[in-house]
């Protein structure tokens, strides 16, 4: 996950506003708590392109929200003995955005689930006597 986030359409609004009104990027820096640099930046794109709003980023968005991971991994903790494919099952019938068993064992990973437990077997097959 990223160490930072991306600034709003509406706090880029309010820094452009309070630079209109006549304030400089440390007083915006002050009154805001964005870091002052980021201030420079965004009032530097409104003065030279006329930019209001952040440009796309490229790639792809992520698949699940981060409500939607917490989810996968509280389910994963109530099923700790469930295959990955019956997690996923589990996590899908919730009717949140379906995903694939790899997509899931992928985000696991991201939470340090490195393994999911398995069904315990035992050492020795059942003798029919």
């Amino acid at each position: 996950m990223p160490k930072s986030r991306e600034l709003t359409v509406f706090e880029h609004g309010m820094i452009i506003g309070l630079h209109k009104g006549k304030h400089n990027a440390t007083d915006i820096q002050k009154i805001l708590g964005i870091n002052r640099t980021t201030c420079i930046a965004i009032i530097n794109k409104f003065e030279n392109d006329g930019l209001t709003e952040p440009l796309p980023r490229s790639g792809r968005p992520p698949l699940l929200t981060e409500r939607e991971e917490r989810t996968l991994v509280r389910v994963t903790k109530d099923n700790r003995k469930e295959s990955l494919e019956e997690i996923t099952e589990l996590f899908n019938s919730l009717g949140l955005t379906q995903i694939s068993t790899r997509t899931a064992g992928r985000v696991l990973h991201n939470h340090n689930f490195l393994a999911v437990l398995g069904r315990e077997n035992p050492l020795f097959p059942k003798t029919t006597e």
